[in-house]
């Protein structure tokens, strides 16, 4: 969900596109009033003040930012990792990057001079140190000013944390059955739900979230069908990943894709399709290629030939899927699900190409059972679901999901997160149910409607908004065609590919 490689991506033409995967709409964090670790100064335009945050876990630049509580976008470049984008910033065409730089505290908690970085993938934070982000001009002189911070609370500084990767617990332990935390997911997921609708692709995110659990939440369900057909026409004219997403509900909630509210989202899914078996209009997009192949296999036709060698085509040598020469765990997942015999005959070829992509997963893995990218959740959720279609243990991983979920039943977008994420839950309870995709079934006029119990989503029900990448996991979390940059299944969860799903 997450990504992090979503990090800037040319891929597409339809601004639209966006509302596919759902970026979270994160809230800056309260400013701390002290800090056991590395103090984060982030400092968007400048009319307004820095945004002040505290990271516990920096052994890495997007670990300190996403510590702190800010939702990371990265590239790889030909100069190393590149950072795109923090909570949506610079949007997509603005001639704007992020100058980083860090400023020595001293003893009364006053800084010193801002000096500049080396990037986010080489700096080291420091906890004497102030970690800066400012949001430049490309037009700007070399080196820009810092943010306008001139101290910190004396007390931050001058306890750093005893280890750079340590951070705080997120929730009760992995100890806790699986069926107990779905449905723990399930009800925050079902309380969080809006009275209305903005936007079709966070209302995909959650109805899929959702219908894993079976009719459970059939009585919430019901009402996001209802809008998603009042929006077939124009969300799925967006793009044949939109068309494909929204198959993929049509068909789980028991309605027929060739006819959702009158729309054949099959001929919409292989509208613009190419010779070679491309779909969609992203020649590097796998992700939106295997989404696509899953919902017209959901709609009723199977994905020919060509389209699976297209999809084979864009493997890297690692083994996963991803931009460029940079792997994504939300893409492998999407890509082992559209070759699953769920979806496709297996051919030598595709088993090939499955057991690359597993040896990548396996050695991608943390040893905690996560993968890391923009949302380790909702990218876990959706890797591990996609792995277990083919035979692998996912049992770390399921084990791993429950070190991560908050008191109130939900997950949040970052590691070891504190804030309730709407993508980030959805897209858990992929794993939390042991569905997918291409499985995931709620036929609703065959539930037995009854009352859904509920529970209070939380006093934060954060991020609800667009998601960062499932396809809103799937977080996505961003996808938009053309020539149009992408950000990461993203809630859900923000985040290049993210986008496109979430």
């Amino acid at each position: 969900m997450t990504t992090n490689f979503f990090r800037a991506l040319a891929v597409g033409t339809t601004a639209a596109l966006v509302s596919l995967i759902a970026l979270p709409a994160i809230a800056a964090p309260t400013a701390p009033t002290s800090c056991a670790g590395v103090w984060v100064a982030v400092q968007y335009d400048d009319s307004t003040a820095p945004t002040l945050g505290c990271a516990t876990t920096y052994d890495t630049g997007v670990k300190l930012l996403e510590s702190a509580g800010f939702t990371a976008v990265t590239s790889d470049s030909a100069w190393g990792l590149s950072l795109d984008q923090i909570e949506g910033k610079p949007t997509i065409g603005d001639p704007y990057y992020w100058y980083q730089a860090s400023a020595e505290i001293k003893a009364d908690g006053s800084l010193g001079d801002w000096a500049a970085g080396a990037g986010i993938g080489a700096d080291t934070p420091d906890p004497k140190k102030v970690s800066g982000f400012r949001l430049t001009s490309f037009s700007a002189a070399w080196p820009a000013p810092g943010p306008e911070l001139t101290s910190v609370p004396v007390s931050a500084s001058t306890s750093p944390s005893p280890s750079p990767s340590a951070s705080a617990s997120a929730t009760p332990s992995a100890s806790t059955a699986p069926s107990s935390a779905a449905g723990k997911a399930g009800k925050w997921l079902a309380a969080s739900t809006p009275s209305s609708w903005g936007s079709a692709g966070s209302a995909l995110d959650v109805g899929l979230g959702l219908a894993t659990s079976e009719c459970t939440y059939a009585t919430k369900l019901k009402p996001i069908r209802d809008y998603l057909r009042s929006q077939a026409d124009d969300y799925s004219k967006t793009s044949s990943y939109a068309a494909a997403k929204l198959a993929i509900f049509a068909s789980a909630v028991g309605d027929d894709p060739t006819n959702f509210a009158g729309v054949n989202l099959a001929d919409r899914i292989l509208t613009g399709a190419g010779a070679d078996g491309q779909l969609g209009s992203a020649d590097d997009f796998a992700f939106g290629q295997a989404l696509a192949m899953i919902g017209l296999k959901r709609a009723g036709s199977a994905p020919s030939a060509k389209m699976v060698d297209y999809l084979l085509g864009k493997q890297l040598a690692s083994g996963a899927w991803g931009f460029g020469t940079s792997a994504d765990p939300d893409s492998t997942a999407l890509a082992l699900i559209a070759l699953s015999d769920q979806v496709i005959t297996p051919t030598a070829d595709t088993t090939a190409a499955v057991t690359k992509a597993t040896t990548w997963a396996a050695g991608a893995k943390k040893a905690a059972g996560y993968w890391a990218n923009y949302s380790p959740v909702d990218s876990t959720s959706l890797l591990a679901s996609a792995l277990k279609l083919h035979g692998v243990s996912v049992a770390d991983s399921l084990t791993w999901l429950g070190t991560q979920q908050l008191s109130n039943g939900a997950f949040a977008n970052t590691l070891d997160g504190k804030s309730a994420n709407q993508l980030a839950t959805a897209s858990a309870m992929f794993l939390l149910n042991g569905t997918s995709y291409a499985s995931i079934s709620a036929p609703l006029d065959t539930c037995a409607i009854s009352d859904d119990t509920e529970t209070d989503p939380g006093d934060t029900l954060a991020n609800t908004g667009l998601a960062s990448w499932p396809l809103g996991a799937a977080g996505v979390g961003l996808v938009a065609l053309g020539a149009v940059l992408m950000l990461a299944r993203n809630e859900h969860y923000r985040p290049k590919h993210a986008q496109a799903r979430r």
